[in-house]
């Protein structure tokens, strides 16, 4: 649950995709380097976009 005055950052599908990606080809690291590299809060949102985009990756639409 986020902190109380915390503000969400809203990413365009297409980052999501790109992370998502990126990540799932082993290129650019571990999860680590991929937060660091794209300037992410926590290894849980590409955890969440690689959930959805293997479901579907029209989900990272929404």
């Amino acid at each position: 649950m986020a902190k109380k005055g915390s503000k969400f950052t809203k990413y365009p599908p297409e980052f999501k995709i790109q992370v998502v990606e990126d990540y799932l080809s082993g290129k650019s690291g571990g999860m680590d380097s991929i937060v660091k590299k794209y300037g992410l809060k926590s290894t849980n949102q590409v955890l969440t976009w690689t959930r959805k985009y293997r479901e579907n990756p029209q989900l990272l639409h929404q």
